[in-house]
């Protein structure tokens, strides 16, 4: 087996999500891939109340973390130990999405290539009805003197990664990383640096053939991490499987807007029409609420059908469609409600950027989308004074259904009204 370094970690957190929750311990084993070579360990400060229950799972209170240092003194320390090593944890997803999230909240990114003990254990150890940390230290023989505090899981985590190393080696394996990834069904004309090098961020993604052909476009909050659920697919059926076969590269675009992603998406595959979005695509926004002699409740068939609204969450749609039935039996015009009000004349909504410093923008012209652009807070900030001398945006086509798109977003974007005289430097389209 090659030599290799890792960075084993264990975190306690305030809640189950890393987009709304935080760090309340961590602890790092830097390991050699036979033993430990050394540990660190530490309290944080959530600078949020740690609800009861957690408190009584991992015995973490309030008092506790009172004086500990938040996340950004202890940062670097996190940065320096695990820079160059592989990333273990047992269902490290969840670990390294707090550690990405608590960098992110700094203007930082935090990528490192992961290994997780959960997926290597079904492999080298099948059979346990469980693979849950408790239950592998039970049919292991592993002692934890205190579950769900970060070095106590860590140190037996480390227990568990030394049994696997071991396991590995019996049956001639090469690389754990490689292993791991088993299952992910590579295709044959990529490689797996590819893969590993995607964004972890907003975005869309374009997927090519050998002849350069677009083979499929889609967006995510995740790239890197929509890109794997693709390749981890039950591919049983035939399409499916000419669908992973055939993919040569993948281009992406980051946009750290969700409305961007959708809008841009909405753009390129009416642009390309792709063959495997035809094939495979369904889409997210499934609901919709359509107007007819009065508005209707209706599920989504076609990915390119019109509606007034469209809802990726059923109950949401119900929720959406009982307010505005009441508001039309009310006699009231339906597209005055707050739902469905566009911004009249000219305007700029602000969004996320794809940085933390910056913001972006959306053009709209008396309810025509015009395109998208970026800009730092200084930049942005002459919206306010109605000064535009060199801002520029990549244009959109206004389709039918870009509307609906974007009306959902509305409420919690920022609405700058401008001059209807402005000019922006529209951009060739992607």
């Amino acid at each position: 087996m090659p030599v290799m370094s890792y960075a084993i970690i264990d975190v306690e957190t305030t809640g189950t999500s890393s987009k709304s929750g935080k760090i309340t311990e961590i602890a790092i084993i830097l390991h050699d891939g036979e033993k430990e070579e050394t540990r660190y360990s530490t309290l944080i400060n959530p600078e949020m109340k740690i609800p009861s229950y957690i408190s009584q799972l991992t015995g973490i209170t309030q008092d506790m973390v009172e004086e500990a240092p938040y996340f950004y003194q202890v940062a670097k320390k996190i940065i320096e130990m695990t820079e160059g090593r592989i990333f273990v944890a047992h269902n490290a997803q969840f670990d390294y999405d707090f550690i990405r999230s608590e960098f992110s909240q700094l203007g930082y990114g935090f990528n490192r290539k992961k290994l997780c003990t959960v997926r290597l254990s079904r492999k080298l150890l099948p059979g346990f009805k469980s693979y849950s940390l408790a239950n592998l230290c039970k049919q292991l023989e592993l002692t934890n003197q205190r579950p769900h505090r970060a070095l106590e899981d860590a140190l037996v985590t480390s227990e568990l990664f030394e049994i696997l190393v071991k396991k590995s080696k019996e049956i001639g394996i090469e690389s754990l990383e490689n292993y791991e990834s088993m299952g992910l069904g590579i295709p044959p004309l990529m490689d797996k640096e590819q893969i590993d090098h995607l964004p972890e961020t907003t975005g869309v993604y374009q997927i090519y053939d050998k002849q350069g052909f677009v083979l499929y476009i889609g967006k995510s909050k995740n790239i890197k991490k929509r890109i794997i659920e693709h390749l981890r697919s039950n591919l049983t059926e035939k399409k499916d499987y000419s669908f992973i076969q055939s993919w040569c590269s993948i281009e992406t675009i980051t946009t750290g807007s969700e409305l961007i992603s959708l809008l841009l998406e909405n753009e390129l595959i009416k642009k390309h029409k792709p063959l495997f979005n035809h094939a495979l695509k369904k889409s997210k926004f499934s609901w919709g609420i359509v107007q007819r002699d009065k508005i209707e409740l209706k599920k989504l068939d076609d990915v390119n059908e019109i509606a007034l609204l469209k809802f990726s969450s059923k109950k949401t749609a119900e929720a959406k469609f009982e307010e505005l039935k009441l508001w039309e039996e009310q006699g009231q015009d339906i597209e005055k409600h707050s739902l469905l009000k566009f911004p009249k004349g000219r305007v700029v909504l602000l969004d996320k950027g794809r940085e933390v410093d910056e913001k972006s923008f959306i053009l709209v012209d008396h309810e025509k989308i015009l395109g998208f652009g970026y800009g730092d807070h200084l930049e942005i900030g002459m919206f306010q004074g109605q000064i535009f001398e060199g801002l520029e945006y990549f244009a959109l086509n206004d389709y039918p259904d870009s509307k609906s798109l974007l009306l959902p977003f509305l409420s919690n974007l920022k609405v700058i009204k401008i001059n209807s005289n402005t000019s922006f430097d529209p951009i060739m389209p992607y």
